[in-house]
Parts: C-alpha cells; structure tokens; sequence
C-alpha cells in the first residue's frame, strides 16, 4: 500500500459466516500470517487479477492471424468514408 503523509491505513470491514471465518484462519495460519494480513494480500492479488483481466483482450491462434491480416492489409477507403472526412474537414474548416 503506498503511504503518504502521516502512517495512515484505511480501513475495510467484512462479515463472514463460520465456515468462511474458519478456512481463512486456517490458510493464514498455515501461511504464517495474521488473518488481516491474510485478507489483506488475498483480496488485494484478486484485485490486480481482476483489473489486468478487464484490461486484456484474448484472442484464439485464428482471430489472432485474422486481426494481423486486417492491420497489416487495411482496406481501401470507400466513396463514404471520403465523403464523412471531407465533410468533416469542411465543417471544421480544415482541408
């Protein structure tokens, strides 16, 4: 966690059930932990899991070679999208 200023840490409270409160006394136990800090690191790595998922895009081995194909060989631009541009510029007043 980055500090600034004063030693300051937030706070988060849970409520858990017996079975749920028991299994994490028992891991953090095993890991040699506190079960704050057991929480603490297990919902923080679950965190970044979750954030780096939402951010990537996976792609199989064929829709991956498709995409590089469409970027590597881009189509031509159509009598639309030259007209949607030059409007643009004419509305912008650039050419």
């Amino acid at each position: 966690m980055a500090k600034v200023g004063k030693s300051h840490k937030d706070r988060i409270t849970a409520r858990l059930n017996g079975p749920m409160k028991q299994a994490i006394e028992e891991a953090a136990g095993i890991v040699g932990a506190s079960v704050n800090q057991f929480v603490a690191q297990a919902a923080f790595e679950k965190a970044e899991e979750i954030i780096v998922k939402s951010r990537t895009i996976m792609f199989s081995e064929d829709e991956a070679q498709k995409l590089l194909e469409i970027i590597s060989n881009p189509a031509k631009p159509n009598a639309s999208l030259l007209d949607a541009v030059k409007a643009r510029r004419d509305l912008l007043g650039r050419r």
